[in-house]
């Protein structure tokens, strides 16, 4: 990527060195990625659709982080909602190569996770989600500056817990 994009933030461009570029890149990834399977794939059409499969994958993990707590109903009322609600669709519809549906997936991605490790049934499980969501969170902040939106509820969220009951062995093995 060059170090200024003179397209944004006219007159002097916008300083790409000190910017989050995860979105870009992982466009990138995806262009030659596909260019395995169909040679003719442009950076364009890439940008045009990743948004979609990100939200599509954000509806699925909302879905089933209902569905594990509420039941199938609530999931399939919540990710109705959700897929349909006007702050949503401008920010994931086609051609908008933002990276807000990138950045819910990896939030969503690692608030799952999260809640997963914390209710397994052994603690090889709790790790193995505990990891997730930690490199889920670490994609995170190299997507978007305000990760510590997410993490500083995870880590609300543990205090609270610690407070009001302190910590097992269990809890602190996972």
């Amino acid at each position: 990527m060059p170090e200024r994009d003179l397209t944004r933030w006219l007159p002097i461009g916008r300083d790409l060195t000190r910017s989050l570029n995860l979105s870009s890149y992982l466009i990138a990834w995806l262009t030659k990625l596909g260019r395995t399977f169909h040679p003719s794939l442009s950076l364009y059409t890439t940008a045009l659709y990743y948004p979609i499969i990100c939200y599509l994958l954000s509806l699925l993990l909302i879905w089933l982080t209902v569905k594990r707590w509420f039941g199938i109903t609530a999931a399939q009322l919540t990710t109705l909602l959700l897929a349909v609600h006007p702050s949503m669709l401008g920010r994931s519809a086609a051609g908008f190569a933002d990276r807000d549906a990138l950045c819910l997936l990896l939030a969503l991605g690692g608030g799952y996770s999260y809640l997963r490790a914390r209710t397994s049934s052994s603690s090889k499980q709790g790790w193995i989600w505990m990891g997730i969501s930690a490199l889920s969170m670490s994609l995170l902040a190299l997507s978007w500056e305000g990760v510590g939106i997410f993490t500083s509820i995870i880590a609300l969220v543990e205090l609270i817990r610690f407070i009001i009951r302190g910590y097992s062995r269990r809890d602190l093995l996972t």
